[in-house]
């Protein structure tokens, strides 16, 4: 397993966990992630982009602000 396989499954599963109420969107750990495989090059600044505004819109919908 790659890199970048192991940074996009390990991302894919702390959003999923925000998606399905296991954790709350401010204790996210997605973001932290992102941020740690971004700096070791493990993802693109695209990848980055796509996984924090996923966590954003996430969270925006579960606190109820409207896009």
């Amino acid at each position: 397993m790659s890199a970048h396989e192991i940074a996009v499954d390990a991302i894919e599963a702390a959003i999923q966990n925000i998606a399905t109420g296991q954790v709350q969107p401010s204790c996210t750990v997605a973001e932290t992630l992102a941020i740690a495989y971004l700096s070791v090059f493990a993802i693109t600044a695209d990848e980055f982009k796509h996984y924090c505004e996923r966590v954003r819109r996430i969270s925006d919908f579960r606190s109820g602000v409207s896009t």
